[in-house]
């Protein structure tokens, strides 16, 4: 049984997004809102981490990625948590 306490905070969605996608396709962030249909200014504000992966964003990257909504939703969850109870 695994005993250990998480003591480091979950990286926001953003930053895995730009990461895990835009970085290793050679996406910028422009490219990236036309393919997806969401404004390059709101998916800037996701990559900073200063809005959430709300519904809309999360079904759209997971189509873009071929993932589930629910595991971009799982990290921001993650991340939200994290934030609110570990001040």
């Amino acid at each position: 049984m695994n005993n250990r306490i998480r003591t480091r905070k979950p990286v926001h969605p953003g930053i895995v997004f730009k990461a895990d996608v835009l970085d290793p396709l050679n996406l910028s962030v422009t490219e990236a809102s036309r393919k997806m249909a969401v404004d390059a200014a709101h998916l800037q504000a996701f990559i900073d981490g200063n809005v959430p992966c709300d519904d809309g964003l999360a079904g759209k990257i997971a189509a873009m990625t071929e993932t589930t909504p629910e595991s971009w939703q799982a990290m921001q969850a993650s991340h939200d948590l994290h934030s609110t109870t570990c001040k």
